[in-house]
C-alpha cells in the first residue's frame, strides 16, 4: 500500500472497529463498498482492499448474497459494559510534536476522561478543510467530542457536530453556546501588571506578543493604560521566530529593560540572551514566565504563573457529563485561575 492507501484504510477499520464497539454483541451490517466509497470520499479499490484486511483479520463475516456483518465474537467492550466513545481532538487535529504544555495536558485529559467512564478515541485529522474535517469526525461514530484549542475553521465543524447531537466541550477556547473550561489569563495578567508596577517596572519587553502565546498580555496592558503608563509597542515583539534576535537587539542599543514577559520559550533561551547581551540585567531585570520553563540563573528576579492542568481537565470532564446526559442548562464557561509565585 501507498501512504495515502495506508490512510484511508486505517479510516475504514476505525470505522468498522467502532461499528463492532458499537454494536454491543449483536452483528450489525456494513454499508455497501459502493457507500462506504461515497462516505469515505476514495475509490472504490482501495474500500474493497479495506473490506478484504478486515475480514482477513476477522473483523468481518461475508454472507453471500446479503453482505457484510461486523464479527459478533469482537462485539463485547472490555468489562462487558458498553461506555459513550469521546473524542479528543487536539489543535487542529495535525499535531506530531507535544511540548512541556502540551504533553501534560493530554496526559490528563486520557487519563480524567477515561474515569467518566468512557471510551476515548484520540483522533487525528487528513485535512483543514472544514467539510472534510466533520466528515471524518462523523465517521467516528462519537458520542462527545472535547476538543483544545478549536481553530477559527473548527468552529464550522462545531456548530454542525453540535445540530447532529454529538456532545462538545472545548478546553482554552470559549465558543458562545458550547460548554468550555480556560484557564483565567486576563486576570493573571492584571494580577502580574499591578505587581510589575508595584515594583516601579515600566519598560516591558513583550514576546511574542501574537497569538497565543499573548494570553494574558491583555491583562497587563489593561493595568499599565489604567495607571496612565502605555507600553513601549516597539518592545511588543511580534514574530516568534525572530523576536529573540529582536531582544538581543533592544538590549544591544541600551534600551531600558526592566522586565520581559515571556510566555513561550522554556529552556532559558531568554534567560542566557539577558545574561549574554548585559550580566548587569540579572540585578536590574525580572523574568515573567511559565513553571513549565526551565529555572534561570538563580540571581533571577522572577514572577512565574502555574498552570493548573488537573483543575482545567476536572472543570472539562465534569461539563461533558453534563453535556452527555443532555442538561439543558446554559453552556458554561469555566475559568481556571492561575497561581503567581514570586521569586
Amino acid at each position: 500500500m501507498t501512504d495515502a492507501s495506508v490512510t484511508e484504510y486505517m479510516k475504514i477499520r476505525r470505522y468498522v472497529v467502532n461499528l463492532i464497539y458499537k454494536a454491543h454483541g449483536k452483528s450489525v451490517q456494513i454499508p455497501t463498498v459502493l457507500e462506504l466509497a461515497r462516505q469515505f470520499g476514495v475509490s472504490h479499490a482501495t474500500v474493497s482492499r479495506a473490506m478484504k484486511e478486515l475480514t482477513n483479520e476477522g473483523f468481518i463475516v461475508g454472507k453471500r448474497g446479503i453482505g457484510s456483518f461486523t464479527n459478533p465474537r469482537l462485539s463485547i467492550p472490555r468489562g462487558g459494559r458498553e461506555l459513550p466513545v469521546i473524542g479528543i481532538l487536539m489543535g487542529d487535529g495535525m499535531r506530531v510534536h507535544f511540548d512541556k504544555y502540551l504533553a501534560p495536558l493530554l496526559a490528563q485529559i486520557l487519563q480524567q476522561m477515561v474515569y467518566l467512564p468512557a471510551t476515548v478515541h484520540l483522533l487525528t485529522l487528513g485535512s483543514l478543510d472544514p467539510d472534510v474535517v466533520y466528515r471524518e469526525i462523523i465517521n467516528e461514530q462519537l458520542d462527545g467530542l472535547l476538543w483544545e484549542s478549536p481553530t477559527d475553521k473548527g468552529v464550522e465543524v462545531i456548530r454542525k457536530l453540535q445540530k447532529d447531537g454529538i456532545a462538545i466541550v472545548t478546553l482554552e477556547r470559549h465558543i458562545e453556546g458550547i460548554p468550555s473550561a480556560m484557564f483565567d489569563f486576563e486576570s493573571w495578567g492584571e494580577e502580574c501588571g499591578k505587581q510589575l508596577l508595584k515594583e516601579g517596572r515600566k519598560h516591558l519587553v513583550l514576546l511574542p506578543d501574537t497569538p497565543p502565546w499573548d494570553c494574558y498580555f491583555k491583562g497587563i496592558r489593561k493595568i499599565y493604560r489604567e495607571a496612565g503608563i502605555p507600553l513601549n509597542e516597539n518592545l511588543c515583539l511580534k514574530d516568534y521566530f525572530t523576536c529573540l534576535d529582536e531582544l538581543r537587539k533592544v538590549i544591544a542599543y541600551g534600551v531600558p529593560v526592566d522586565a520581559v514577559c515571556n510566555n513561550l520559550f522554556a529552556e532559558n533561551e531568554v534567560n542566557d540572551i539577558l545574561l549574554e547581551a548585559d550580566p548587569s540585567l540579572l540585578e536590574k531585570c525580572c523574568l515573567v514566565q511559565n513553571a513549565i520553563a526551565l529555572p534561570p540563573h538563580p540571581g533571577f528576579h522572577q514572577i512565574i504563573y502555574h498552570l493548573p492542568f488537573e483543575t482545567l481537565v476536572e472543570e472539562g470532564v465534569r461539563l461533558m457529563k453534563t453535556a452527555l446526559e443532555k442538561n439543558s442548562s446554559p453552556a458554561e464557561c469555566r475559568k481556571i485561575r492561575l497561581t503567581m509565585i514570586i521569586k
